[in-house]
């Protein structure tokens, strides 16, 4: 009696199971884990999109600017980093001209971000620099990707507007 068919027919059904148990545990903890954290990026490309910024603006020493508007250098940190958002700002306006600036991300639930905006502004006086600060709530997770909605065409003034015989061909008698 030869065994080799029911020890492979076996080893299929074992290595079938394995796989459909591998990949409905992929699905599954896939479907059930949560969005990810907001990073850094994500806080300076919302701010910048919204306010007519360009983000992480390479300057010719290699370093990059983490905002750059037509009139400041925004440095974006986490609010319990803001002594190396004030340096990093002010060697940013000192490298391109511009107004030094700081993007403070801050959990706003507590209030353990306004110490660190005192601190900011204590500094800030000190070296006789107005150095502004816009505060950003820190989030749990991105925003979902937005689809932009559509826009309507609307003819000039002086466009003629097709007639029904336009739009509709006329059937062959």
């Amino acid at each position: 009696m030869n065994s080799t068919p029911t020890i492979h027919r076996n080893l299929y059904r074992v290595l079938s199971t394995v796989c459909l148990m591998t990949v409905l545990t992929v699905l599954v903890s896939a479907a059930d884990e949560p969005r990810r954290k907001w990073r850094e990026a994500d806080y300076q490309r919302v701010w910048a999109r919204a306010n007519g910024g360009e983000v992480e603006v390479r300057l010719d020493d290699g370093t990059r600017v983490d905002i750059l508007t037509d009139t400041h250098a925004i440095e974006v940190d986490y609010a319990a980093k803001w002594a190396e958002a004030i340096g990093q700002c002010l060697y940013y306006a000192a490298r391109t001209g511009r107004t030094p600036a700081i993007l403070l991300i801050a959990d706003t639930a507590n209030d353990k971000w306004l110490a660190y905006l005192e601190r900011i502004g204590t500094v800030s006086r000190y070296i006789k620099i107005d150095i502004p600060v816009w505060v950003i709530e820190k989030r749990p997770s991105p925003p979902a990707p937005t689809v932009p909605e559509p826009t309507e065409a609307r003819p000039s003034e002086n466009a003629e507007l097709p007639t029904r015989e336009k739009l509709i061909p006329k059937r062959p008698e």
